[in-house]
């Protein structure tokens, strides 16, 4: 009997992200005594269906629009100082709740978490590993060794990054006899309450304390998997731009942190005035674009689409100031 279940969850609203799935279901597939789950909140493919031994389609794509659960980001913006004397030793700092376009998903994620919890608890699986849709893991004796480390350990996590304390929240294992119950029986009231109160944000918080709480964590360094996991992002996301105003000048400006292929951008102010440039792969910028008093209406365009277009009234300014600014610290 197969007491050990690996559970894929997936949100797959395109062709590009449908075919890295399939190309993640197909590496899980070459391991030998392990079972797969897969649980999505878009329709998958039947031939992909085939590949796994569960498919589990959940209709609800719990979302939030609660400013009080998006996450805040800060980024020091690098700046020429012989042009920016006035800085001296100081350096400005961008704040913003505003890269993350969606709405918080962490209900829809622990809503996956629950419904599979219940099929690996009815159906006696010991150890549950849970891998994201976008990993696609090259060494797959990851899974053998959690599972030697879940004989001594209740789960297994990794640091998001070197250097960094922050769990990966796309690459875990845990004892199946160990789930926290928040995790195997999901209310969004009370992880609501829980992550506001106790100020869980990001989601990865939540989840480590709620783990932490319930028994022992394995903790492993990023380095251990950098060059033997491969993930990625989609252009068609967009979590990785904003708006922002500039508490020293007043300006509005634009950031964009580039994971992609070179682009190039023209931003339209007032249907007039343009800036254009063009961001290297992997590389950030940060553009002072006019003083909020002058600017009503901008139109943004990265390769020659459309990425934003608004208005820029009194209440998003007030939002920027409050949400979204930069300083000088």
């Amino acid at each position: 009997m197969c007491e050990d279940l690996i559970f894929v969850t997936t949100y797959c609203p395109n062709e590009s992200q449908v075919l890295r799935l399939n190309q993640c279901i197909d590496r899980l597939n070459k391991l030998e005594n392990f079972h797969i789950a897969l649980i999505s909140h878009t329709h998958v493919p039947i031939e992909i269906q085939k590949k796994v031994q569960y498919y589990i389609y959940d209709h609800l794509n719990e979302l939030s629009d609660d400013v009080a659960l998006k996450h805040v980001e800060r980024h020091n913006i690098y700046v020429d100082k012989k042009l920016h004397q006035t800085l001296g030793n100081r350096n400005m700092v961008l704040t913003t709740s505003h890269f993350k376009k969606t709405p918080f998903y962490g209900f829809a994620i622990y809503r996956m978490f629950s419904l599979i919890s219940k099929l690996a608890i009815n159906f006696n699986y010991k150890r549950l590993y849970h891998v994201e849709y976008d990993f696609l893991i090259d060494d797959l004796s990851m899974f053998t060794n959690h599972k030697k480390i879940l004989e001594n350990y209740d789960s297994v996590f990794y640091r998001s990054a070197e250097k960094s304390e922050m769990i990966l929240g796309g690459l875990k294992s845990f004892k199946v006899d160990k789930l926290p119950n928040l995790f195997k029986d999901y209310t969004r009231e009370e992880m609501t309450k829980r992550i506001i109160n106790e100020d869980l944000i990001p989601l990865e918080m939540f989840t480590e304390k709620i783990f932490t709480e319930v028994g022992n964590m394995f903790k492993i360094d990023f380095k251990v998997i950098k060059d033997r996991v491969q993930s990625t992002k989609f252009k068609e996301q967009e979590m990785n731009w904003c708006l922002y105003y500039n508490r020293e000048t007043e300006f509005i400006g634009f950031c964009y942190l580039n994971f992609f292929e070179k682009s190039k951008f023209k931003i339209v102010m007032n249907g007039k005035h343009q800036v254009s440039l063009e961001i290297e792969k992997d590389k950030n910028a940060y553009v002072e674009l006019s003083e909020s008093k002058d600017l009503k209406y901008i139109k943004i365009f990265r390769d020659g689409k459309i990425l934003y277009e608004s208005e820029i009234t009194d209440e998003l300014i007030q939002n920027l100031k409050q949400n979204s600014y930069v300083t000088v610290e």
